[in-house]
């Protein structure tokens, strides 16, 4: 339902460790009038007013998809603070650089690899369920959903698990407010306790694969 912005009354709770940035504040109205035409279900796919694959999608989908690429990115993030902090900051008792350090250059190649491969497989499922959808023409089937939902919470978690080893790597620098990893730790870990990134996600799919029915409130 859309209405004028002055006519909700703001809450003002979004007070949070993490994503700040998204004011993701709550709000309610009181014996507020919408007309019919300002009221419309998003996931009603045959009444779209916009054609197109896009637009095939469900809304919960689309979500996992944005918050699997916010967690890569803060993962990346934090990956890349730590390979240019490793260029000056010796590790224990001052006589190595990070950057000479066997442990950090296998934490890094470990890191590395897990965003990257996090970022192929939400990429791989989405360019191939795009195109089979675009052939199809039709909407976005509950395979595809579980599909798209295994791939965005591994994404996510796995982004997780490599910003861990990055900002864990860093020492005491990362948490000093000043320096770019506390942050972007912070909203990482954010993202997983969101709904999107939530380890649930993984029975609810294994489940599926098992042969039961799908639960579409999940997907």
């Amino acid at each position: 339902m859309l209405f004028p912005t002055e006519k909700g009354n703001f809450q003002g709770y979004w007070d949070v460790i993490g994503l700040r940035g998204t004011n993701s504040d709550g709000y309610e109205v009181k014996d507020l009038f919408i007309p019919e035409k300002y009221a419309f279900y998003r996931d009603d796919h045959q009444n779209n007013y916009v054609d197109g694959t896009l637009y095939k999608f469900f809304s919960n989908t689309t979500y996992a998809i944005m918050f699997a690429g916010v967690a890569i990115g803060l993962a990346r993030g934090i990956l890349e603070a730590f390979k240019d902090l490793a260029m000056e900051k010796s590790g224990r008792f001052g006589k190595t650089l990070l950057k000479d350090n066997a442990f950090s250059q296998s934490e890094v190649a470990l890191a590395e690899a897990r965003i990257r491969s996090a970022r192929s497989y939400v990429l791989h499922e989405v360019n191939e369920i795009w195109e089979e959808m675009t052939e199809s023409g039709t909407v976005s089937t509950p395979e595809h959903r579980m599909r798209l939902r295994l791939a965005t919470t591994f994404a996510i978690q796995e982004a997780k698990t490599a910003g861990d080893i990055a900002y864990h790597a860093a020492g005491a620098t990362a948490v000093f407010a000043n320096n770019p990893f506390e942050r972007r730790y912070r909203d990482l870990l954010t993202v997983t306790q969101q709904v999107q990134g939530h380890k649930v996600h993984y029975q609810t799919v294994g489940a599926y694969l098992m042969g039961h029915d799908p639960e579409y409130m999940a997907i």
